[in-house]
Formats: structure tokens, sequence, C-alpha cells
């Protein structure tokens, strides 16, 4: 960080007793690691004639700090720590959000500088790295992206190293993680589908499907042969050992015929493995046989 703007007392406001301070000028800041991204504030014992006692009823309740910035000059989000009888500052988890199959973003209440994997853990998935850049946001990526969480707990362990920009430490918890994957939908790039002889069409979803209601997928497909819309009962659906794809088998194939297939404009069967229901694309899929 920026050593000046956080040697600087003005950019630190404490609340002591309910009135606000500015940090007094004879405290220390000492660095804790080479680079300069931690550092250990030591405050004086007493201020104005009161002895601290962080986090005591009458005493250092907060600390608002604004106005630090970046090695590379850009400024960092203002922070405010909070301290009780229990709390020395320990940084807690404002939201944990699943933005992608295999990523989680976990927003803290305040900057954090090192975490490693084995910090967190998550029912029926694998960490394999955490990314901490001394933001308030730490990006934890699992293993098998085709995988969804279906715990939705994510456990910050007893024990743990996490490390703020302010050399304090995060807080042991567990929070539910808020499910922000987009919607399954047919894979992009896909423009049409093989048939094989035997009436059989492979459709690869972007992530793993529900395969409680596989065989009613039926209801969210719609399939055309010589552009007369086929009856329900014309053909059947099953997921493929991955999850991912849906096998679709017309009966009574005719090779002569030409086929094509689209998803409802309102699928409500199809869905991920969190409950999330499929996503239309409203484009037509040409079939030709193999």
């Amino acid at each position: 960080m920026d050593t000046r703007t956080v040697e600087d007392p003005e950019n630190y406001i404490l609340i002591i007793n309910g009135k606000k301070e500015y940090m007094p000028r004879d405290t220390e800041f000492i660095s804790v690691d080479r680079d300069n991204k931690s550092f250990k504030i030591i405050l004086p014992s007493k201020i104005n004639g009161k002895t601290v006692e962080i986090g005591r009823y009458g005493n250092l309740k907060e600390i608002d700090i604004s106005s630090i910035k970046a090695i590379n000059g850009i400024p960092i989000d203002p922070q405010t720590l909070r301290f009780d009888d229990t709390n020395q500052g320990e940084a807690k988890i404002i939201e944990a959000v699943l933005v992608e199959p295999d990523l989680i973003e976990v927003k803290y209440n305040q900057g954090i500088n090192y975490a490693r994997y084995d910090d967190f853990s998550i029912a029926d998935r694998s960490i394999y790295d955490v990314e901490a850049m001394g933001d308030n946001m730490i990006r934890i990526y699992l293993r098998d992206r085709e995988e969804i969480t279906s715990s939705g707990k994510l456990t910050v362990r007893s024990g743990n190293r996490i490390e703020t920009i302010l050399g304090t430490y995060a807080k042991a918890e567990t929070v539910d993680v808020i499910d922000k994957v987009a919607p399954p939908k047919i894979k992009p790039g896909v423009e049409e589908f093989e048939m094989d002889r035997y009436g059989t069409i492979k459709i690869p979803f972007t992530e793993k499907l529900d395969n409680k209601y596989a065989d009613l997928f039926i209801d969210d497909i719609i399939v055309y042969s010589n552009y007369d819309r086929l009856s329900k009962n014309q053909y059947t659906t099953k997921l493929d050992t991955r999850g991912d794809t849906i096998i679709l088998t017309i009966k009574n194939y005719d090779s002569r015929n030409g086929y094509s297939i689209r998803l409802d404009d309102n699928p409500i069967v199809i869905r991920d493995l969190n409950g999330n229901v499929a996503e239309t694309d409203g484009w037509e899929y040409p079939v030709y046989n193999r």
C-alpha cells in the first residue's frame, strides 16, 4: 500500500464513547511484510487522558478508515472496523455468491490481504485455490466445474490464517451461499444437431441438469418433422451419464424426414442442480442424419 496514506492520522476516525477523534499522531504504524501490504497499528495507551480499551463499553468501538491508496495510487474502498468485547476487529463476511459453477465470490467488511484454500470449506465440493488481492473480495475456486454446490453453506474454519490489510484476522463462521449462476441453456456455439440411425439426438447444456424429472424434459423440448410438430408421446428424453446432455430419441424415426428442435418459450422442467430453470434462446436447431 501507499505508506504515506497509511501513516496519515487524518485518514482514521476513532469512535470513543460515541465521540469522533482523529487518530493520535503518536500512533505507530509497523509494516508486517516486505511489500507493505499489511500494517500493524499500535495506538498510544491513552487518548485525551483516557486509557484505551478496545471494544469496552464507553471506549474505542469503531475506526473509520478512508483515503488509503494502493501502491499504484488507486484508492482503496473505505473500511469501518467495529469492536466489541468478543471482536477485536475480526473481518466478517457480508455475503458469499456463487457466480460461476466453479467460483464463489466472498465479500468481507474489510480488505483481505491473505487467505489459503484450507481456510474455507464447503460441503460436497473441493476448493483448490483462493485469491485475495487486498480488496474486500475473496475469490474461491472450486474443483469440478460441472458440479453445483448442493449445501448452499460456506464455512470459514476456526483457526484460519486469513489476514486483513490492517493486520487483523477473520471470524470463523458459516454463511449461506447465494446462487447467481446463469441458468442452464443449450451450449453456446451449437448451431445444429446430429441424429444417429436410431433417431437419437444429443443436446448439450452449459451445466449439469437435475435428473429427477429427466423423462419429463419432453415438456420443454419441441420437435418438428417436416415442419409438423410432433406430439410428446412420439419421443423420449433422458440424461447421459455426465448429466449435462439430454438424449432425445424419436420413436418411429424416418430418415427421409427433415427434423428440427427447439426449447419451449417458457421451460419449466429442465433445470440445474440448484433448481434454476433452463433459459430458452428462441433458436430452432436443424437436425441432420449422421
